[in-house]
C-alpha cells in the first residue's frame, strides 16, 4: 500500500466494506525492511439502516433495523434530547432488533446503533429520534344503535391524527380491519354493523412522524336494537306501569327516561339506567298532563342505544261525582263529572249482593287490588264519549256494582276506576213534609216495589262528613225525626233496599226546622181590612203562611183563606167581612230543596205556628144627640159583632 511511511498512522480507503481485510506493517531503514512484520485483521462496516419503530407495551419501544454486512455485532446508546452524554445501554447486541425500556409518553429521546466486529466499531453510527406519544384517553360511545355507533375520545395534545380499527370481539386481534388511519378529528362514526353482534375498536394515537402510542386505547360494546312492544299497564291518576318486549340478545339492561309532551328531547330525564327487568313503575305524575315516556336498550357496561322506544301516556284522575240519575225497578243511569283531560270512558258492572260485599272486603284484606276484582266484571261500554250511560234490563230488586274508568283516545284506560253501587229500585220519590217544628219533622213518601225496608239518615248542612244513621228496619213509608235542633238546615235521606243491601243514593230533601213567630199583633184593624205584624225569624230564604179562620153561626171556625210566600214580616189582609168573628194564625216555612239536583221543591211551613183573633167592625151610623138636663144623651145605630163602644170627647 506504502513503503514511505514516516509517521505511526496511515490512512487506508477504498476499502469493500463488510470485507475482512488483512494489514501488515514492515520497518524499514533507507528502503532496507525487516522482515518480520506485524499484521491485524479488520472489517471495515457501513452504518445500520432502515431503522423502524413499534410500541411494545406502555413504557418500552421495539427497535429493528436492516443487518449491516460483516457486522457481528451492534451497539446501542441512547440518551434524552434534554441530556448531554450518550449512554450505552448494550454493547453487544447479536440480532437485528432490540428492545427499549423506561420510554414514557411524554419523552424524547436520541438512538444511536453502531455496526460492529472484531472488537471493533464502526465510528459513524445511525441516529434517531424518538418523539414518545400518550395513548387515547376517554374513550366512549357516543350514540349507538342496531348498525350504526359513534365513538368519541379525549385529545392527544401531541397527537397529529389517529387511527381506529375494529373487529367482532369473538375474533383474534390479528382480525382488527382498518377503519381509518387518518383521523382529524376526535370521533369516528361506523354504520353496518350487525345487530346484536359485540364489536371491539381500538384507537391509536399518532405523531406526525408517525410514530404510535405505545398502546391501543380499547373499548368493546354491543350493537342493540330499541326495546320492542312498549305498552303500560297499572294506570293511575298519579302512577304507571312501562311493560316492553327485549329486542336481540345482548340487552342486559335498560334506561328510562321521562319528558312532559310540550318538551324537546333535550328535556328528557333519565328515571333510572340500572333497569334489568322488562317493566319498570312510574310514580308521582300529575293527573291531565300528557307524559312522553323513552326506554333505550343497553349493554352490561352502561352503553345504550341512540334510538329507544317512545310512548304517550296521560294519567287521569278517577271520574268525579259519579251519581245515580235515575233508577227504576228495570234500568238506571248513571251520570259523572269529567277530569281533566278524559276524552272517553269504559263502563262495566255486575251482580252485587251482601256476599259479594264481604268477600271483596276479604279479598282487599288479602292484598288483591281493584284490578284483580274488575276481571269479574262485564263490560257495558267501550270508548264512551258521553258522561252518563243508561243501563236497561236489569233485574228488579238486584243490586249492581258499576264502575267507571276515565280514559283517553288511543290510550289505555286508567286501571283503577269510581266504583257505584245501584240498586234496581225506584227511588224514594218524592218526599213529603207532613209537620215540621223547632225540634221535629215527619216526612212520607211513595212505596217503592220490591223494597222490603227503607234506610233513613240524616246530617247538618254544611258539615261535608257522612250521613248519620237514624233507622234501617223502617218498613213503612213514613218516619218522624226527632230531637232537631232550631234554625240548623238538615238533609234527610231515605233509601230503599232488600234485605241487608240499600240503594246507594236515595232521595234527599233539604229542612230548616223554625219557631213559631212571636209577638205576633194586629197592628192595625179596619171594617174590612186587619195588619198583622210579627217579629222576623233567624235565616236565609224564610217566607211567612197565613191561615184565615172565620166563626160560622154555629160558633165554629171555618177555613177562610191561606195566603203564602209572605216575604216580610207584616201582611196586610184585606175583604174582611165586618162584624164577622176571625181566627189568624202565621207559620213561618222555608224553601224545600232536594238534596241531588239543588233544585227548590217550594216551601214548607212550621206546622205549630201563632195566632191572633178578632173581629172587624163597622163604625157607628146614625148618632143622635138629645139634649138632657145637664148634658146631652148619644144614641146611634147598633154595630154587629160589637159588645162594647169607646166614646172620646174631643175639645
Amino acid at each position: 500500500v506504502s513503503d514511505e511511511i514516516n509517521t505511526c498512522l496511515v490512512t487506508i480507503s477504498n476499502l469493500t466494506p463488510g470485507i475482512k481485510t488483512t494489514f501488515r506493517i514492515s520497518a524499514g531503514w533507507d528502503g532496507v525492511f525487516e522482515s518480520e512484520s506485524c499484521s491485524s485483521n479488520i472489517i471495515c462496516l457501513s452504518p445500520p439502516s432502515e431503522i423502524e419503530l413499534s410500541p411494545s407495551s406502555y413504557s418500552t419501544i421495539n427497535l429493528s433495523w436492516k443487518p449491516v454486512e460483516g457486522a457481528e455485532y451492534y451497539k446501542i446508546q441512547r440518551k434524552k434530547i434534554t441530556e448531554n452524554e450518550m449512554k450505552t445501554i448494550s454493547n453487544k447486541v447479536l440480532g437485528f432488533n432490540y428492545t427499549l425500556k423506561d420510554i414514557f409518553p411524554g419523552d424524547n429521546h436520541i438512538i444511536k446503533i453502531f455496526a460492529g466486529a472484531l472488537g471493533l466499531y464502526e465510528e459513524e453510527g445511525c441516529s434517531l429520534t424518538i418523539r414518545t406519544i400518550e395513548s387515547v384517553t376517554n374513550l366512549k360511545v357516543n350514540k349507538i344503535s342496531s348498525n350504526m355507533v359513534s365513538l368519541q375520545w379525549k385529545p392527544v395534545q401531541s397527537a397529529n391524527h389517529y387511527l381506529v380499527e375494529f373487529k367482532k370481539s369473538i375474533e383474534s386481534d390479528d382480525k382488527f380491519q382498518l377503519l381509518s388511519s387518518d383521523c382529524k378529528t376526535t370521533n369516528c362514526y361506523k354504520n353496518d354493523l350487525e345487530s346484536g353482534v359485540k364489536y371491539k375498536f381500538r384507537i391509536w394515537s399518532v405523531a406526525s412522524d408517525g410514530m404510535c402510542s405505545a398502546v391501543g386505547t380499547c373499548i368493546e360494546f354491543v350493537t342493540l336494537d330499541p326495546p320492542l312492544n312498549i305498552r303500560i299497564d297499572n294506570l293511575t291518576s298519579n302512577s304507571l306501569k312501562i311493560l316492553w318486549d327485549p329486542s336481540s340478545d345482548g340487552v342486559e339492561k335498560y334506561q328510562i327516561e321521562q319528558k312532559m309532551s310540550n318538551e324537546a328531547d333535550e328535556c328528557f330525564t333519565v328515571l333510572t339506567n340500572d333497569c334489568t327487568e322488562c317493566y319498570y313503575d312510574v310514580v308521582e305524575l300529575c293527573a291531565g298532563y300528557e307524559y312522553v315516556f323513552r326506554v333505550k336498550s343497553g349493554s352490561i357496561d352502561g352503553i345504550f342505544e341512540d334510538k329507544g322506544s317512545y310512548i304517550n301516556i296521560t294519567p287521569l284522575d278517577l271520574v268525579k261525582n259519579l251519581r245515580m240519575s235515575h233508577v227504576d225497578g228495570t234500568s238506571a243511569t248513571i251520570e259523572w263529572d269529567a277530569p281533566v283531560g278524559a276524552t272517553e270512558y269504559c263502563v262495566k258492572f255486575k251482580l252485587f249482593d251482601y256476599f259479594d260485599e264481604e268477600k271483596e272486603k276479604d279479598q282487599e284484606s288479602f292484598g288483591q287490588t281493584i284490578q284483580e276484582r274488575a276481571k269479574s266484571y262485564e263490560t257495558v261500554s267501550e270508548n264512551l264519549t258521553d258522561t252518563s250511560l243508561t243501563v236497561s234490563d236489569l233485574e228488579p230488586g238486584a243490586q249492581y256494582k258499576f264502575i267507571v274508568y276515565s280514559g283517553k283516545s288511543n290510550q289505555i284506560t286508567e286501571s283503577i276506576g269510581k266504583e257505584l253501587v245501584v240498586m234496581a229500585l225506584e227511588k224514594p220519590y218524592p218526599i213529603q213534609i207532613i209537620s215540621i217544628n223547632s225540634s221535629e219533622c215527619e216526612i212520607s213518601w211513595n212505596l217503592v216495589q220490591n223494597a222490603t225496608r227503607y234506610c233513613i239518615e240524616k246530617k247538618i248542612i254544611p258539615d261535608r262528613s257522612k250521613f248519620n244513621l237514624v233507622s234501617n228496619t223502617i218498613q213503612t213509608n213514613n218516619f218522624k225525626f226527632l230531637g232537631l235542633r232550631t234554625g240548623y238546615r238538615y238533609a234527610l235521606s231515605v233509601r230503599g233496599g232488600v234485605g241487608n243491601m240499600f240503594q246507594e243514593n236515595g232521595t234527599i230533601v233539604e229542612v230548616l226546622p223554625l219557631p213559631p213567630v212571636s209577638e205576633l199583633i194586629v197592628k192595625y184593624l179596619m171594617s174590612t181590612s186587619a195588619i198583622l205584624k210579627w217579629n222576623a225569624s233567624i235565616g236565609t230564604s224564610i217566607a211567612y203562611r197565613i191561615d184565615s179562620f172565620i166563626e160560622n153561626d154555629n160558633g165554629e171556625l171555618e177555613s177562610d183563606s191561606i195566603v203564602e210566600n209572605i216575604q216580610v214580616n207584616e201582611c196586610e189582609l184585606t175583604d174582611l167581612i165586618p162584624g164577622s168573628h176571625y181566627k189568624l194564625s202565621v207559620h213561618a216555612g222555608f224553601e224545600l230543596i232536594d238534596g241531588i239536583t239543588k233544585q227548590s221543591l217550594g216551601y214548607v211551613y212550621e206546622s205549630v205556628g201563632n195566632s191572633v183573633e178578632f173581629t172587624p167592625l163597622s163604625p157607628p151610623e146614625n148618632v143622635w144627640v138629645t139634649l138632657v138636663n145637664d148634658g146631652v144623651k148619644l144614641s146611634w145605630n147598633e154595630v154587629v159583632g160589637a159588645n162594647c163602644y169607646m166614646i172620646e170627647i174631643l175639645n
